[in-house]
Parts: C-alpha cells; sequence; structure tokens
C-alpha cells in the first residue's frame, strides 16, 4: 500500500506543526500549506494529495473560495476535502458540502477525526 498523502491548510503555524507531527507519526505523509495560496500553488506545480484538510476563516484568499478552486480543476476536483473550522453553523456546512467538500470536521478536533475522515476517503475511492 503507498503512503497516504494528506495536506493541510491552515492559517494557524501551531495547528499545522501538531497535525503535521501526530499524521506523520501514524505513517502518513503530510505536507502543510499556511495559506489558499500557498496551497494553490502546490497543487498547481503537480503536488497530488489523497485528501485535504482546509480551513475555511483564511487571511487573503479563505478556504472558501479555495474549495471552490479545487473543485473546479479537473486534475484536482476529486480529491476528497474536509472542512476543519470553529464555523459549525448548519448552513454554512451545508453550503460546503454543496460546493463538493466532503465532510465537516469542527475545531477543535481529535487526530482521531482526522483518522477517520482518511480512512472514509479511503473507502470511498
Amino acid at each position: 500500500m503507498h503512503l497516504t498523502s494528506i495536506l493541510v491548510i491552515d492559517d494557524s503555524k501551531d495547528i499545522l506543526s501538531i497535525v503535521k507531527r501526530m499524521l506523520k507519526k501514524r505513517g502518513y505523509d503530510v505536507v502543510t500549506a499556511v495559506s489558499a495560496e500557498e496551497a494553490l500553488r502546490k497543487l498547481r506545480k503537480g503536488y497530488t494529495p489523497n485528501v485535504i484538510f482546509l480551513d475555511i476563516l483564511m487571511p487573503g484568499m479563505s478556504g472558501e473560495e479555495l474549495l471552490s478552486s479545487i473543485k473546479n480543476q479537473d486534475g484536482l476536483k476529486n480529491i476528497p476535502v474536509y472542512i476543519l473550522s470553529v464555523v459549525t453553523e448548519r448552513d454554512r456546512i451545508q453550503k460546503w458540502l454543496g460546493q463538493g467538500a466532503k465532510g465537516f470536521i469542527p475545531k477543535p478536533f481529535s487526530i482521531e477525526s482526522l483518522e477517520a475522515a482518511i480512512r472514509e476517503s479511503q473507502n470511498g475511492q
């Protein structure tokens, strides 16, 4: 089995560091981006992760805008994207799911909830 590659996008360097360390310990290949713009650059250069964890509230390009961009590109649109956010209003979550997000994980989240999403995305493909 190949190593599962995960892209984590969040404007908090602390969250990125913790998530990267915890998922690497569990055997995943983890790439991080501190902004939507940085993530888009990596994706446009040909990086294709198996799963994307995306924060919504970020300065500059929002996670919502990045989600839309990913889902409108042929080479990227089938990558499962899970939204990580403190925003838990049902209508906002439904909007993101309607835009193509595979799921929603509320902050603060556990590493177990991320692993469950990774397993779900692998079983769904």
